[in-house]
């Protein structure tokens, strides 16, 4: 379960770095946060956000379930200007028999 929600989430964090948001709405990933949101706390945090070493953020990736269902709280630290940031990624994903269902960005946030 650890490697598909950090996958699920990378690909997230991925389309953010790149600019494709219109694949994160075709995804339907921007139900809670829009594209103005996300790039406004980037702003407003300052830097550039940088490409994360995948091997080594699989060891601190952090997830929890909801409630007994089928949806998972992801935490995905956020790499700017070369170093861990404390701006987090935190996703709402779906599960259903080991397949992501759904993925949502649920907010980018100082944790």
């Amino acid at each position: 379960m650890n490697e598909l929600l950090f996958n699920a989430t990378l690909n997230v964090l991925k389309c953010i770095q790149e600019g494709k948001y219109i694949k994160l709405k075709n995804m339907q990933c921007l139900e809670k946060v829009s594209e103005k949101y996300i790039n406004g706390v980037l702003k407003d945090y300052g830097g550039t956000l940088d490409a994360i070493n995948e091997k080594e953020y699989m060891k601190d990736f952090q997830y929890i379930q909801i409630r007994n269902q089928n949806k998972y709280m992801t935490y995905l630290d956020m790499i700017i200007d070369g170093e861990r940031s404390d701006l987090t990624l935190i996703c709402e994903i779906e599960v259903i028999h080991n397949k992501v269902i759904k993925v949502i960005v649920d907010d980018i946030h100082v944790l």
